[in-house]
Parts: structure tokens; sequence; C-alpha cells
């Protein structure tokens, strides 16, 4: 009977054994996938950054030479409104309007509290 006890501990040590080997092999395996998962993610987000900060680098490049083209225009006593509508795509209006944030919020009010209204008169005609 002790003997009989003794194997069967010894059986379920050896299981435990194995088991646990087992869930240590798919730890390793899990840790291992995780690790190249993070390491080309990484990768393929510093690729993306530097594209982005090669374009944002061009832009600046292109930005201070039109500006050395106006300084030199303006330099030589030339009128630079030409050259800016032909460097840029749409006018450069300098003027900056001051907007009152009450006076915008009230536009906003308005026109969401007109909107009911707007709407019953769509849905009866």
């Amino acid at each position: 009977m002790y003997l009989e006890v003794l194997q069967l501990r010894s059986e379920r040590d050896r299981a435990r054994e194995d088991g646990a080997e087992k869930r240590s092999f798919i730890r390793l395996v899990g840790d291992a996938v995780m690790r190249v998962g993070v390491l080309v993610l990484a990768i393929y987000l510093i690729a993306i950054i530097s594209n982005i900060a090669k374009y944002w680098l061009r832009v600046a490049d292109h930005l201070n030479s039109v500006a050395d083209s106006l300084d030199l225009l303006r330099s030589c006593g030339l009128n630079p409104q030409p050259a800016i509508a032909a460097l840029t795509p749409h006018p450069i209006d300098f003027q900056v309007e001051d907007i009152n944030p009450a006076k915008s919020l009230k536009d906003f009010a308005s026109t969401v509290g007109s909107y009911p209204s707007k709407l019953a008169s769509k849905t009866e005609g």
C-alpha cells in the first residue's frame, strides 16, 4: 500500500514537472513572439516618423527659399506681389481678423436654436 502511494506521488510529481515544462516553453515562445512583434512595430514607427521628418525638412527648405527670394525682390526695389502670386497657391492675407469668442458662441447658439424649426419646415413640406 505504501509503495503504491509513493508510486502515485512520483507519477503526480512527474506530471507536474511535465506541465511546468510545457507552460515554461509556451511562456518562452510567447515572450519571443512579443519581443519580435515590438521590434517590428518600433522599426515601422521609426520609418514613418523619419519620413515625416524628411517631409517637414523639405517644406522648411522650400519656405526658406521663398522667403529669400521675396527678400531679394524687396532689396532690389521691386514689388513682391507678383512673386507672391507665383510662389503660393493661395493669396496671402497678412491682415489678422480679431474674432470675438462671445460673438462666435452667440452665432453658434442661434444656428443651433434655429435648426429644429428648419427641420420641422422640411418635414412638413
